[in-house]
């Protein structure tokens, strides 16, 4: 640990920034210590300052992510900050976690001054192949180099999109561990909608920015709001009716009769619907997303923009 136990750790890549984050919180929890969280927005500097204020009984752990944006405040407004750096309390751990590209900025600078500092490696273009190969190679899988080739290809060297094709297919291939490149090709994520999955995924772990981006992707190669509305409807229709069946000890064959659909798409259902263990938030999604429906087609909203704020987190339905 630092001296102050705090630490600033900036890296180039979003993705290696938040797996930092959740191995750091695991950890922690781990430990059974108290963690805090914040995603900071433009506004949030403020509940910060309330929480730095509070001096715990026991060990804390604050984690301080999307920290640029306190960068980019005026030095006058980062006092609260500089008051803490200078004498930190013994019993808080405190992390900023911070994309690059701010390293000449003049509250970098201050922070650099206090903080025990850390750059997280990131990935040229060059290294990505060596990246895929390695991540199935540990786990003993083989694949093949044209697979991985076209996995970077469709991915678009997104490490958030390419995470989530590599773990599909580690779970497809867990019993014969071979990766080839008609198997990549056939489980594409903008070929099939079982892949919706992704895009999910990203909402429901507060990713919204992820979650609008793979939007654009899907519009892109699919340029049909509606049909990308009806397929997430049906995806998380179909992730509720599995949660439920699951509950009541329906087999997975069971489960692709009642579904209609192969052992195979009940199979991945199922080990999706186990990741999704907020069943609050399918439900109110679901039901957003059919009143989304309902207000496009009277004429209220406009599909597009309504799926993208809906991605973003932001409600723009009228008020019934």
């Amino acid at each position: 640990m630092s001296k102050n136990n705090i630490y600033l750790i900036s890296g180039k890549q979003r993705f290696f920034l938040e797996q930092k984050i959740k191995k750091l919180i695991i950890t922690f929890q781990n430990q059974s210590l108290d963690v805090v969280h914040y995603r900071m927005q433009k506004d949030a500097d403020s509940d910060l300052e309330k929480e730095l204020k509070v001096i715990p009984l026991l060990h804390k752990v604050i984690i301080v992510d999307q920290s640029e944006i306190l960068l980019q405040k005026k030095k006058k407004e980062l006092t609260f900050l500089n008051s803490y750096f200078q004498n930190p309390s013994p019993k808080i751990s405190l992390y900023f976690f911070v994309e690059n590209g701010l390293e000449n900025n003049e509250n970098f600078q201050l922070f650099q001054k206090y903080c025990s500092c850390e750059t997280i490696v990131s990935l040229e273009k060059n290294d990505f192949f060596t990246y895929v190969a390695e991540s199935f190679e540990k786990e003993g899988f083989q694949i093949e180099k044209k697979a991985i080739y076209h996995l970077l290809k469709e991915t678009n060297y997104n490490l958030f999109f390419l995470h989530q094709e590599i773990k599909k297919l580690k779970l497809c291939q867990l019993e014969e561990k071979t990766i080839t490149y008609p198997l990549v090709e056939k489980l594409n994520f903008f070929q099939t909608e079982d892949n919706l999955f992704h895009l999910i995924n990203l909402f429901l772990n507060n990713n919204r920015i992820g979650a609008y981006e793979l939007y654009q992707k899907f519009k892109k190669h699919k340029n049909n709001a509606f049909q990308i509305l009806y397929q997430l409807t049906n995806k998380i229709k179909a992730l509720l009716l599995v949660k439920n069946m699951v509950k009541q000890n329906y087999n997975q064959e069971k489960i692709s009769q009642i579904l209609k659909c192969s052992p195979a798409k009940a199979f991945l259902l199922t080990k999706e619907a186990q990741v999704f263990k907020n069943t609050q938030f399918l439900q109110a999604s679901f039901l957003t997303l059919i009143e989304l429906e309902y207000q496009s087609k009277i004429g209220s909203i406009n599909l597009d923009t309504g799926l993208e704020f809906f991605f973003l987190g932001k409600n723009i339905l009228p008020l019934s």
